[in-house]
């Protein structure tokens, strides 16, 4: 059982998945969301999942880390490696550290190599964004290097409006996921994306999993912090 949750753990991590770097600049009335990679950068983050009550004993609680290192630049064309885990399920060690290395272009697109699911590349319209605008897009859901069918979760995204959180400029994206194929996956989240720089500051997330039609759905709680 511990190893069907751990997955679904996993898998929760593409909610860090739909939320995208981007550099955000004014366009008229409207904004432009673009990748800015910086040879060299390294976005890290930390992912907590679970599904305890405050002060409760029981129930799930995985921490783990993601680290998004550029490697090189060309064209606009990031060249990423994305280091995941290893995990900590309720306290104790569990899994290894994952590596992905993948090529994408300034509108979040793939380009070379894997997509990793929990690094956070998606793609941006090219059109700018008013608040109230929305987009979707689609990413293979892959756990623990095993693909899950034909399964890809689907993400709407939608522009609420330029704010501030923990005193900075950025973004306010509102998230609905849904997953079709062998994996069900449905659920929506806030994402705030750092204005100066692209990078996710924060975002919180409620999902329901199930990594097969004859499992019952895990409702998760999902936070994602840059650190």
């Amino acid at each position: 059982m511990r190893n069907r949750t751990t997955a679904a753990v996993v898998l929760i991590g593409l909610g860090l998945a739909a939320m995208t770097p981007a550099q955000i600049q004014k366009s008229g009335r409207a904004y432009t969301f673009r990748i800015k990679f910086v040879n060299g950068s390294k976005i890290k983050y930390k992912v907590s999942v679970g599904n305890k009550a405050p002060g409760a004993n029981g129930g799930l609680e995985v921490l783990y880390p993601v680290i998004q290192t550029v490697v090189g630049v060309k064209s606009k064309v990031g060249d990423l490696v994305v280091k995941s885990g290893p995990m900590t399920f309720n306290g104790r060690p569990v899994g290894s550290e994952t590596t992905y290395r993948m090529s994408i272009d300034d509108h979040g697109k793939l380009v070379g190599g894997q997509i990793a699911s929990n690094s956070g590349i998606t793609a941006f319209p090219e059109k700018p964004l008013k608040p109230g605008d929305t987009w979707k897009a689609s990413v293979p859901l892959t756990i623990s290097g095993l693909t899950s069918g034909a399964s890809m979760v689907t993400t709407q995204y939608k522009f609420i409006r330029m704010t501030t959180y923990q005193g900075k400029s950025v973004a306010e994206l509102q998230l609905t996921f849904k997953a079709g194929g062998t994996t069900y996956v449905d659920g929506k989240g806030t994402a705030f994306v750092l204005a100066k720089d692209g990078i996710i500051l924060h975002s919180t997330m409620r999902m329901s999993v199930a990594l097969s039609s004859g499992m019952q759905p895990m409702a998760m709680n999902v936070e994602v912090a840059r650190s």
